[in-house]
C-alpha cells in the first residue's frame, strides 16, 4: 500500500499523529487540572487549620485576659481586706 498510494498512507499517518497529540493534550491538561484541585484542597485545608489555631489562640487569650481581671478583683479584695482588719486591730489597741 506504501509503494501504490504513499500519500494516502501519509495522509493516514497525519490523522495519527494528530489524534495522538489531541490525546496527549488531552491527558497533560487533566493531570495539570487534578495537580491544581489537589494544591487547592490542600491550600483550603492549610487555611482551616490555621483559623482553627487562631480561633483556639483567641479563645486563650480571652481567658487569660479573664483569669487577669479575676485575679485583679481579688487582690483588690484581699486589699480591702487587709485594710479592714488593719482598722480592726487598731481600734482594739484603742480600747
Amino acid at each position: 500500500m506504501l509503494r501504490t498510494k504513499p500519500v494516502e498512507v501519509l495522509g493516514m499517518y497525519s490523522e495519527m499523529i494528530r489524534t495522538l497529540d489531541h490525546n496527549t493534550l488531552k491527558f497533560i491538561v487533566e493531570e495539570l487540572q487534578q495537580e491544581v484541585e489537589q494544591e487547592k484542597a490542600s491550600k483550603e485545608a492549610a487555611v482551616k487549620a490555621a483559623q482553627a489555631e487562631k480561633e483556639t489562640a483567641m479563645e486563650a487569650a480571652e481567658k487569660a485576659k479573664q483569669a487577669a481581671k479575676d485575679a485583679e478583683q481579688r487582690e483588690k479584695a484581699a486589699r480591702a481586706e487587709i485594710e479592714e482588719l488593719k482598722r480592726q486591730l487598731t481600734e482594739l489597741k484603742r480600747q
